[in-house]
């Protein structure tokens, strides 16, 4: 059985947990799919329960794609020793494609006293070896969360501290750290061993303890951009010298954003939804909500004006009129040359 896109995203999560908790065993079991803090979570719980005393003389290993399939078919076919099943452990293998063929035919037919466990990056759902796993076990995808969905499991591991925290620190949390979700555990752990001493989780403790990135500095940036806050822009980018960040490179974000953002507003123009529009782009849905309210405060003409503009500032200091560090400084004035005011 598969389950996947058109499940429940938490639902998809417990599928390994409720057939260990149930003492249901299957002869195959796959887990693939771009999440790979839950791909990894569940694939340890799902060893644990086929092989709770760690025994490794029945675990047979198979790391990467060169696998020959015929040894494989003959591990498969030995019986295990002193125990009640054979365990062969297969990841990152690439036999979901043609390469599986052979493998497809046999597995369905495999002894009772083998069991496969495939741990995969990508799977071609149409191969033969993904059809014979769903016959004879089971196949578990695990996608990227929405926002929404991370943003109901990181209230839920902070009340399950004993901590309250409002949904507007829940929602800038998510926002901070992003929407992958091991390094979205790790900053969550930091932030509640952080505020062990507190009933509460402040936007203060958030921004205390979790760690800014490079793209979360260039947002804002954008952000006070968008608002014409020269100060606040002018005063980020010399932060991001301060920490010895290139203006090539800033210069070279500013101008990866506004084209994003181009691309974002002629896509809405076109009817076009959000998930269609963060697949266009090559983005997680979340990269595409986080950035709507910027988008909201221009014309698809003015995005395309500030991408132009930022393309030129890059000539003219490749071409040695000027420095890099003042053609982005130039560049953000011209940006937000409607005055230091703040817009909400």
């Amino acid at each position: 059985m598969a389950y996947g896109r058109k499940e429940d995203p938490i639902a998809c999560t417990k599928v390994i947990h409720d057939l260990c908790a149930a003492g249901e065993r299957k002869k195959v079991y796959l887990l693939y799919g771009e999440e790979r803090y839950l791909v990894n979570q569940n694939r340890d719980n799902l060893m644990k329960y086929l092989n709770p005393e760690g025994d490794t003389m029945n675990v047979n290993t198979f790391v990467g794609k060169d696998v020959n399939v015929k040894e494989l078919i003959d591990i498969a076919e030995t019986l295990p020793f002193f125990a009640e099943y054979r365990i062969l452990y297969l990841e990152n293998s690439e036999l979901f494609s043609s390469a599986g063929e052979e493998l497809a035919e046999y597995i369905k037919d495999a002894p009772d006293s083998t069991i496969f466990v495939f741990v995969e990056q990508n799977v071609d759902g149409r191969s033969k070896l993904y059809k014979a796993v769903n016959a004879v076990g089971v196949s578990v995808q695990y996608v990227k969360q929405t926002t929404a969905t991370l943003e109901t499991w990181v209230k839920s591991r902070v009340r399950r501290e004993g901590k309250a925290i409002q949904p507007s620190v829940v929602r800038y949390f998510v926002q901070k750290t992003g929407d992958n979700m091991q390094l979205l555990e790790q900053e969550l752990n930091k932030l509640i061993s952080f505020a062990w001493e507190k009933t509460e989780i402040t936007v203060a403790d958030v921004e205390e303890i979790c760690v800014t990135t490079l793209e979360d500095r260039i947002f804002d940036m954008i952000d006070a951009v968008s608002k014409k806050d020269q100060v606040t822009t002018l005063r980020l980018y010399h932060d991001l010298l301060a920490l010895k960040e290139s203006p090539v490179k800033i210069l070279a974000l500013l101008n990866g954003e506004f084209a994003r953002l181009y691309a974002m507003k002629e896509a809405f123009e076109q009817g076009a939804g959000k998930n269609a529009v963060a697949e266009k782009l090559g983005v997680r849905e979340f990269w595409v909500t986080k950035r709507q309210p910027i988008l909201a405060k221009y014309k698809k003409e003015e995005l395309r004006a500030c991408f132009e503009q930022g393309v030129l500032a890059d000539q003219q200091f490749k071409e040695g009129k000027i420095t890099d560090r003042l053609a982005t400084e130039l560049l953000l004035v011209a940006f937000t040359q409607n005055g230091d005011r703040k817009q909400d």
